[in-house]
């Protein structure tokens, strides 16, 4: 499911501040994580992948981090996430997304109010995954509204 970007609605990147973790369940393989929807999420949330070693177009095909040529046209996603235009992510309601690599499956789903992902991997692979997490959210007491 692709999300179509229009030029001239989206919204460059900032490259500041983090996303709040609400909560997190982990079994040997299989973690779930609940973020706040905030709009810094989703160039973090592509650098993760990137980091993972999610680089061609087809593996990050759903995903919606564009560059725009001066022509006014859609490049594609950038190797620099943060120099990229996205949609709001206000818009992303009630949507899934999975990218897959061997070994690797991450499922994202945008509610409302809050992001889930839940990420199915190799159990040796745990710890650099709470490592690239770190670098753009920050673990918060769940306050409910």
């Amino acid at each position: 499911m692709a999300v179509s970007l229009k030029v001239g609605k989206e919204i460059k990147a900032k490259s500041k501040g983090k996303v709040k973790i609400y909560g997190v369940s982990k079994t040997e393989n299989k973690s779930i994580w609940t973020f706040e929807k905030k709009q810094i999420f989703l160039p973090s949330f592509l650098n993760f992948l990137i980091k993972l070693g999610f680089k061609s177009e087809d593996e990050l095909k759903y995903f919606f981090g564009f560059k725009l040529s001066k022509e006014g046209g859609v490049i594609s996603y950038s190797e620099d996430p943060f120099k990229c235009k996205y949609v709001n992510i206000d818009k992303l309601k009630d949507k899934v997304f999975i990218f897959e690599k061997k070994k690797l499956e991450i499922e994202i789903f945008f509610g409302y109010e809050k992001i889930i992902v839940i990420i199915r991997n190799d159990i040796k692979d745990s710890n650099k995954i709470w490592k690239l997490i770190s670098e753009f959210a920050i673990f918060v007491e769940n306050k409910s509204k």
